[in-house]
């Protein structure tokens, strides 16, 4: 495995209507709610405090751990290998805000999401988990 100089967390949170939430970072980038992992933390509680600092969404049900993934990154203008682990996680909609270093989020159609990602390995990661993720008890199937 390549080397990793930062490892990172963070959620795919699924709604009632298989819809996913993005967020738009300050590094003018679409992703999936995700944070450095800070000392003292496990990947699942970066993950849940990630999520509720950029969206401001709490009560998660969590499903299962997804895979992880490897992608290069900047920290502090430095060229990094970023390792990103993934957790999948229900709820029911909810009003997203965006906060910390996101400007914008929003849900958006599982069907929608990889076209909205910016990053080839983000959506090549999306793409092995889609048929994962998708709600079966989904109230409007997109």
């Amino acid at each position: 495995m390549e080397r990793v100089d930062k490892e990172s967390a963070g959620g795919i949170i699924v709604n009632e209507k298989n819809e996913v939430v993005v967020v738009f970072t300050d590094t003018k980038s679409w992703q999936f709610p995700k944070g450095t992992v800070e000392k003292g933390e496990n990947y699942f509680k970066t993950a849940i405090r990630e999520i509720e600092e950029e969206t401001g969404l709490k009560n998660l049900k969590l499903i299962k751990k997804l895979q992880t993934y490897i992608r290069s990154s900047h920290d502090k203008g430095k060229p990094i290998i970023r390792g990103i682990h993934y957790y999948l996680f229900n709820i029911n909609k909810q009003k997203v805000i965006p906060k910390a270093e996101v400007s914008k989020c929003e849900w958006i159609s599982i069907n929608k999401a990889e076209d909205k990602l910016t990053y080839g390995e983000d959506k090549e990661f999306f793409n092995k988990v889609k048929k994962e993720i998708i709600r079966k008890d989904a109230k409007n199937q997109n």
